[in-house]
């Protein structure tokens, strides 16, 4: 089966601009579409993920440092992810045309656990030793707001990475996002750092490093196939995820 594992080049600029690598304001820059039903909103109480975004300062700025530490875990969240169900590849393809897919390899030395708390009925989860790589599929809802403004919308992919001996760096969380209008969107959070990443191209990539994790994520051309395909799946966005140190 061809992965897409391409050559480490390129990266994301800001809407309606030449390639930068820069991050565009996580306020100032919003989209208008019609209203959604909040799914981040609801996993709050559950999710380290929602746990993660709701701590976004709500006010207007430029830095991608949060004024304040991530939420720690809690004992709801503690309780879902003990009951979580390992499986193979985190795997959500059975409807809506929009969505992402693609795959998460890990270089580091170290055993990672990815986690899908929205999966299944107690979440699902992932183990990928080093050198190994997994697939997923997701079409998941979106809905990350500021006031009446969206944040970041659409389908996709959300899921929380760390070490499954539990050490090592903070645990990152991240969205791959097929919004509704326009090109995929990414957030990554990993304290101290939280990351919008807009309108990803074919080709383009990006690292997301931290203090003690670093992260490449790139978006390939559409049309991979990781053999989970089903009718909606033919036009996902496609994106390749590397854990380089965690």
């Amino acid at each position: 089966m061809k992965t897409p594992v391409p050559e480490r080049s390129g990266s994301v600029g800001r809407r309606g601009s030449p390639a930068t690598g820069h991050l565009m304001s996580m306020t100032k820059t919003t989209r208008t579409r019609s209203p959604l039903f909040s799914r981040v909103a609801a996993a709050a109480l559950a999710t380290g993920l929602a746990a993660t975004l709701a701590a976004v300062p709500a006010t207007a700025s430029a830095s991608t440092t949060p004024s304040s530490p991530p939420a720690g875990t809690s004992a709801t969240e503690a309780a879902v992810s003990a009951s979580a169900r390992q499986v193979k590849d985190l795997v959500n393809n059975t409807s809506h045309h929009d969505g992402v897919k693609g795959t998460i390899k890990n270089f580091t030395p170290h055993t990672v656990r990815v986690f899908d708390s929205q999966a299944g009925l107690y979440g699902e989860f992932v183990l990928i030793k080093p050198g190994e790589q997994v697939t997923f599929y997701n079409c998941r809802e979106f809905d990350w707001r500021e006031g009446r403004d969206i944040v970041i919308g659409g389908r996709g992919a959300g899921f929380s990475i760390a070490r499954a001996d539990g050490g090592g760096a903070q645990r990152a969380d991240m969205i791959l996002a097929d919004p509704f209008v326009g090109r995929p969107d990414t957030y990554f959070g990993s304290y101290p750092i939280k990351n919008l990443r807009y309108g990803w191209s074919e080709g383009d990539s990006h690292h997301e490093i931290t203090p003690d994790s670093s992260f490449w994520i790139k978006r390939e051309k559409d049309g991979w196939n990781g053999g989970h395909e089903s009718r909606y799946t033919s036009d996902w966005a496609v994106f390749s995820v590397h854990v380089d140190k965690i």
